[in-house]
C-alpha cells in the first residue's frame, strides 16, 4: 500500500537565535548568537568577554552552525549559509584561534541543518568506518531542503591552511539517495505502509550521530526519520508521527548486559498533535548471546517503546542528552547496581561517557518555561515502564522523570538555549537510610542550568524535591508544627525524609502549587 504525505506544519525561525556549540550534549562554555547574516561566538561567564564575529553579504542568511575542532584541539565552527538571491549555498569553516574563515565549500541545495559527525580529534574513530570514509580528516552531516543529507569534509584539519575561494567539497555523499526516486521520498511506516512525498515539500530538520553504533539519524519536516550505518551502509526509514522532527537524544545504559541503546525523538507542534516525544529501543539482534567485547553494534532494530506529551507544551527550547565525564563518581549508578537482581559486574559495560540523564525544556501555553530531567538508571529500576505516569498524590511525582518550572522573568523567557553542566548535578542523600528507594529517583537531583539570551547569561539552580520541601518547612515553620502539621509530615514522608505515613485529604493541598513549582 502506498500513501502520499506532505508537510502540515512548519515554524519559521525568529530573526535572532542561538545555541550552545555542543556536539553530543557534553558541556561547553562556547555558544553562538545569530542575527540573519552575522554570527557572534563567545565563551560564557568570561569576565572580559571576547566576541568572535563573522558576517556575510546582506543577501545571505545563516541557517545553522556546529562545533568542529581542528586536529590541534583549537576551536572551529562550521557555519551554514544560504544566499537565495545568488543561489549559492555553502559551508564556512571558521577558526576561533585565527579569527577568520579558513575554507568554504559549496553545497547543492539550500541548507537547513549542519551537525558534526566526527571531528579531527577523533580520527581513530573514522578509521573504523566504511572504506570510502577512512581517509576523511573529519565528517560533517549537512541537511537540506529537498530531503537530501550530505556527508562532507573540508579536506583540511589545521587552521593554518587557508583557502578563501568557494569550491566544491573534496568529498560529498548523499545519505538519503537510496530513499529518493522519481522526485519522491519513500518512507516505510511501522505498519509496513510506504509513504511517499515530493522532495520539494520536505527538508531535514534534525540530525544526530549515534557514536556507539556509528549510525547517522536524520529527521524530516514530515515527521519521518531514517538511519544510515557508516560502516556497512545499511539504512532504514521510520514514520511514527506526522509532526516535524525537532531533535534526537541518545542514551546508553550502564548496567544492562544486553547490547541496547535508547533513542528519544522530539516532535514539534503539528496540525494534529502538540509537541511530544517518543522513546525508541535500539536492539542489535546479531550481537545477542555474545560477550560484550564481541558486540559490533552494526545491524540495529528500532522498536517504538513509549510516547509522552508534556502538558501545555507549545514549543521545544532545548532537548539533549547530558554527557558526563566517566571519572566522576555517580551515586545513582552504584545505588541501582546494588538493587538490581542478578547483577553481575562482569557484564557491566565500560562506557567512555555517562549518558544516563537527559534534559527537555519547553514553553507552555501560559508563556512559562518548564522542563524535565529524565534518568535512565531510575527508568531501569522501575522495570522499564512503558508509560510516564505521575503519582495520584499531592506531589505528582514520577520516579524517572522530574518536572520543574524555571523562574519567570522577561530576560529568561527569551533565553535562546539551555544546557546542564554535569559537574553541577547532585543527588540528595538519605538522612536515615541509604536503602531508601526514593533517593535514587530523578526528583532527588539538584542541578544547574546555564542559559543565555542576546544580552545576558544565566545560571539557574533547580533544587531537588527534598530541598523544595525543606525550604517550605523553613519558611512555614510555625504552620508546619501547628495547623499544617499533617501536610508537613506528608511532604516529608512523600520525598523520603521521614518514615511516618500520613494520609492526606484533598483539602490539604492549600500551598502545593507554591511549594512544588517554586525554584529556590
Amino acid at each position: 500500500m502506498v500513501r502520499k504525505v506532505k508537510v502540515i506544519s512548519e515554524k519559521k525561525r525568529s530573526e535572532t537565535w542561538g545555541k550552545f556549540l555542543t556536539q553530543q550534549g557534553e558541556y561547553t562554555d562556547w555558544y553562538c548568537i545569530i542575527r540573519k547574516n552575522c554570527i557572534l561566538m563567545r565563551q560564557i561567564y568570561y569576565k572580559s568577554p571576547i566576541l568572535y564575529s563573522c558576517g556575510f553579504r546582506n543577501s545571505c542568511t545563516i541557517a545553522d552552525a556546529c562545533s568542529l575542532p581542528f586536529r590541534d584541539g583549537s576551536s572551529g565552527v562550521v557555519i551554514a549559509v544560504n544566499d537565495e538571491q545568488s543561489e549559492e549555498y555553502f559551508l564556512a569553516y571558521y577558526s576561533i584561534r585565527m579569527s577568520r574563515i579558513v575554507k568554504k565549500i559549496l553545497m547543492h541545495r539550500k541548507i537547513s541543518k549542519v551537525v558534526t559527525v566526527l571531528d579531527a580529534t577523533k580520527r581513530y574513530e573514522i578509521e573504523y568506518l566504511h572504506e570510502n570514509l577512512k581517509n576523511s580528516p573529519h565528517l560533517v552531516a549537512v541537511g537540506s531542503y529537498g530531503g537530501d543529507c550530505y556527508l562532507v569534509h573540508f579536506g583540511i584539519d589545521l587552521p593554518s591552511v587557508t583557502d578563501p575561494e568557494l569550491k566544491k567539497a573534496p568529498f560529498s555523499s548523499n545519505l538519503c539517495k537510496p530513499f529518493i526516486s522519481h522526485g519522491r521520498f519513500n518512507f516505510v511506516g511501522n505498519n509496513g505502509v510506504i509513504y511517499r512525498t515530493s522532495v520539494d515539500e520536505i527538508h531535514v530538520t534534525a540530525i544526530a550521530y549515534l557514536e556507539r553504533c556509528r549510525t547517522v539519524v536524520i529527521g524530516f519536516s514530515c515527521g519521518a526519520f531514517i538511519t544510515v550505518n557508516l560502516v556497512n551502509g545499511n539504512d532504514a526509514s521510520y514514520y511514527y508521527s506526522s509532526s516535524p522532527v525537532y531533535s534526537f537524544s541518545c542514551q546508553e545504559p550502564m548496567d544492562d548486559p544486553r547490547p541496547v541503546l535508547y533513542l528519544w525523538v522530539a516532535y514539534s507542534k503539528g496540525k494534529l498533535k502538540s509537541p511530544h516525544v517518543m522513546l525508541f529501543v535500539i536492539n542489535f539482534p546479531n550481537d545477542e548471546g555474545h560477550l560484550p567485547n564481541e558486540w559490533t553494534f552494526n545491524d540495529l532494530l528500532i522498536i517504538n517503546y513509549l510516547t509522552w506529551c508534556p502538558e501545555n507544551c507549545t514549543e521545544w527550547l532545548s532537548f539533549r542528552t547530558i554527557v558526563s565525564s566517566p571519572s566522576r563518581e555517580h551515586t545513582a549508578r552504584n545505588s541501582i547496581s546494588e538493587r538490581l537482581p542478578n547483577n553481575d559486574e562482569s557484564f557491566l559495560r565500560v562506557n567512555t561517557t555517562d549518558t544516563s540523564r537527559m534534559l527537555m525544556i519547553w514553553k507552555t501555553t501560559n508563556n512559562t518555561v518548564e522542563g524535565a530531567l529524565f534518568d535512565l538508571n531510575a527508568f531501569y529500576y522501575k522495570r522499564l515502564s512503558r508509560q510516564i505516569i505521575f503519582a495520584e498524590s499531592f506531589l505528582k511525582l514520577n520516579p524517572f522523570l522530574s518536572l520543574f518550572t524555571l523562574p519567570i522573568t522577561n530576560d529568561q523567557q527569551t533565553c535562546l538555549d539551555y544546557l546542564i553542566n554535569y559537574s553541577g548535578v547532585w543527588q540528595h542523600q538519605s538522612p536515615y537510610s541509604e536503602t531508601n528507594d526514593f533517593f535514587i529517583f530523578a526528583p532527588s537531583y539538584s542541578f544547574e542550568i546555564v542559559a543565555f539570551n542576546g544580552n545576558r547569561e544565566f545560571t539557574i539552580f533547580v533544587p531537588s524535591i527534598q530541598k523544595v520541601v525543606l525550604k517550605w518547612l523553613d519558611e512555614n515553620f510555625e504552620d508546619a508544627i501547628g495547623q499544617k502539621s499533617d501536610l508537613a509530615c506528608a511532604y516529608l514522608n512523600a520525598v523520603g525524609l521521614a518514615k511516618t505515613s500520613v494520609d492526606i485529604s484533598d483539602n490539604s493541598q492549600t500551598s502545593l502549587e507554591n511549594v512544588f513549582f517554586k525554584i529556590c
